[in-house]
């Protein structure tokens, strides 16, 4: 499985937001700091979008542990902070960190770590990939319903083959308690089958996700 691209690194923080700022400080000047400070492409410009429950930031820069400067977009809630990149979950989870760290040291307010309140962690992947086996060798009774329903289609158009385009794991919704969490696996829509070009979604950290989608490529092994 090759990797062609990260369409979505999210990290996600559940925490209450306010317990950092027990002092009132105007949040509204700290946050117009950190749009300069990462050069805030899109944020709050309005009275509405300031008072808003979803304060989005986008389009911004970080610079990464590694020495590396990547896009990042950020939005702020009530019950928590969310973090958006291209590159990795890692790199979210660090931008948080480090806004985090930037708002104790510079603007007075409450160290993340202090809160007695738990924090929960949450990820989310998107990806595109190549495999380099065909994904119907390793299901091939469903190859053999593939034909059959490539036969009962009398409206399909074009001669090309029916093949199998994806599939979906997930939670039994009685069990979830409100997060349907998902894995899916598809097709890119109006990719060629013959560039075997996949897009791929998981509840996970990016590296995970990655380690999941290789060990999913020795089942199409032929």
């Amino acid at each position: 499985m090759k990797l062609q691209s990260v369409s979505l690194a999210r990290s996600i923080w559940l925490f209450p937001v306010l317990a950092l700022n027990p002092g009132g400080k105007s949040l509204r000047t700290i946050l117009r700091a950190l749009i300069d400070k990462c050069q805030f492409l899109g944020h709050p410009a309005t009275p509405e979008q300031w008072t808003s429950n979803e304060l989005k930031f986008e389009n911004g820069v970080f610079l990464t542990p590694r020495g590396d400067e990547v896009g990042v977009s950020f939005s702020l809630y009530k019950d928590g902070l969310v973090a958006d990149t291209r590159s990795s979950t890692d790199d979210a989870t660090a931008f948080l960190r480090h806004v985090l760290e930037w708002v104790h040291r510079e603007h007075g307010l409450v160290h993340y770590e202090s809160l007695t309140t738990p924090r929960t962690q949450r990820y989310i992947s998107a990806v595109y990939v190549t495999c380099d086996y065909p994904i119907d060798t390793a299901m091939p009774k469903l190859q053999v319903f593939t034909s059959a329903v490539a036969e009962s289609t009398s409206s399909r158009r074009g001669s090309g083959a029916m093949q199998f385009t994806g599939f979906t794991i997930g939670q039994d919704p009685a069990e979830a308690k409100g997060d349907n969490w998902e894995f899916k696996f598809e097709r890119v829509v109006d990719a060629p089958f013959s560039e075997n070009r996949f897009y791929s979604w998981a509840p996970c950290q990016t590296d995970t996700h990655l380690e999941l989608l290789s060990k999913l490529e020795e089942i199409f092994h032929p």
